[in-house]
């Protein structure tokens, strides 16, 4: 397992484009990957073509287990943690267990 980490504090320098470009390339040759979004603007979900919705949050302070917060997305072997908004979970990964490659979502 490999970590890469996208971080500046200046913004608009394309954090979330690098991010997400990145982790859809990986996906795409392949790669199991689990995009993290600990951004306050949470716009990860949005890019990928989802809601923004619970995640980060839920995990790091509400305690919530990791299959809980985790969503898939429309590439395959690509899942998402999602930055906190208010809105309800609209799909998750409810047998995730840390090891995409066993995750039936």
């Amino acid at each position: 397992m490999k970590t890469i980490t996208v971080a500046n504090q200046k913004g608009g320098v394309a954090k979330t484009t690098t991010a997400v470009s990145l982790a859809h390339g990986l996906a795409y040759r392949g790669k199991e990957v689990l995009l993290v979004d600990v951004d306050p603007q949470g716009q990860c979900a949005s890019a990928l073509g989802l809601e923004q919705e619970p995640g980060i949050f839920n995990l790091l302070v509400s305690g919530k287990p990791v299959r809980d917060v985790v969503r898939t997305t429309r590439r395959q072997g690509l899942y998402l943690i999602p930055a906190t908004s208010a809105r309800p979970p609209r799909r998750r990964c409810s047998r995730w267990n840390g090891r995409a490659k066993s995750a039936s979502c």
